[in-house]
C-alpha cells in the first residue's frame, strides 16, 4: 500500500473545507428560516437579531387556517355548481 503525498493530503483536506463550506453556506439559511417561523412577529424583525426567545405556533396556525378556509370555499363553489 502507498503512503499518501503531501500533494493528496492537501487536496483531500481542501475538498473537505470547500465541502464543509457548501454545507455551511446552505445549511445556516435553512436553519435561519426554521428558526424565525416560530418567532412571534414582534420579534422577526427585531434588530439586532433575537437568538433566543420563546417559540410560538402562532404563525403555523395563520398560515394554515387562511390555507384551510381558502379550501373550504373552493369545496363549497365546486359543490354548489
Amino acid at each position: 500500500m502507498r503512503r499518501a503525498t503531501v500533494e493528496t493530503r492537501f487536496a483531500h483536506a481542501v475538498s473537505g473545507v470547500l465541502l464543509w463550506a457548501a454545507l455551511l453556506s446552505v445549511a445556516f439559511p435553512l436553519a435561519w428560516i426554521l428558526l424565525t417561523s416560530f418567532k412571534p412577529v414582534s420579534k422577526i424583525y427585531q434588530m439586532p437579531p433575537v437568538l433566543f426567545f420563546k417559540p410560538t405556533l402562532r404563525n403555523y396556525y395563520k398560515a394554515l387556517g387562511a390555507c384551510a378556509s381558502n379550501i373550504r370555499i373552493v369545496v363549497q363553489e365546486n359543490a354548489a355548481a
